[in-house]
């Protein structure tokens, strides 16, 4: 008889104990907001990275652009001593490849301006606006 009151017990306390190893298994509230604030924090850190390695390649972008219009518009000029051309020209005309950009990474265009027989290309930069400080090349005052 001692043996059919110990398998009664047996069962009873194995579940308390598989009720204590799932009690034991879960989260807190208060440990899950402590991950998900950790995890937001790290994704904030590597947005903002993120966020202005793509500022500086845009400002690269438009540099190696304007110096490739600029080579484009000294070329042109060889044919046409007089003139100036825009960017759709040089297209047009073949000197600059029909898959170059004709628009600087804000959608703007590029201003050519020749004077003096110096060829200047510019890109309004960021802001949109011409003559600011963010102008690519930089407008030196």
């Amino acid at each position: 008889m001692k043996h059919r009151t110990a398998t009664k017990k047996l069962p009873r306390r194995l579940s308390r104990r598989a009720l204590r190893r799932i009690a034991q298994r879960g989260m807190t509230l208060i440990e899950i907001m402590i991950v998900v604030v950790i995890m937001g924090l790290i994704a904030s850190a590597v947005g903002i990275g993120v966020f202005n390695q793509a500022k500086k390649a845009r400002v690269e972008t438009a540099t190696a652009e304007t110096r490739s219009i600029e080579h484009a518009v000294q070329l042109w000029q060889q044919d046409h001593p007089t003139g100036c051309p825009t960017v759709a020209q040089l297209q047009a005309d073949r000197v600059l490849d029909n898959h170059a950009r004709s628009k600087d990474p804000w959608d703007n265009e590029y201003s050519v301006s020749c004077e003096n027989g110096d060829v200047t290309v510019r890109s309004k930069g960021p802001d949109g606006q011409e003559g600011t400080d963010d102008d690519i090349p930089r407008v030196r005052r």
